[in-house]
């Protein structure tokens, strides 16, 4: 014999919260700023960083060119 039981309201208002959470628009700006850090500042940074390096003589992996 299967006996399912439902939860309480006071059970539901409880969990609806946690369970319905959104973010908000902090969160949504924070999410985007970061995206757009990876896409264009961390390349940069990474060339850059190389050009630099490269003009101690340190043979590099790569090849980096500056026009």
């Amino acid at each position: 014999m299967l006996i399912a039981s439902t939860p309480s309201p006071e059970m539901l208002t409880l969990i609806r919260p946690v369970v319905q959470r959104n973010g908000g628009r902090l969160t949504g700006f924070l999410f985007w700023f970061i995206a757009m850090v990876l896409v264009f500042v961390v390349p940069l940074a990474l060339v850059l960083g190389a050009v630099f390096v490269s003009s101690w003589g340190i043979p590099l992996p790569l090849e980096v060119r500056v026009p």
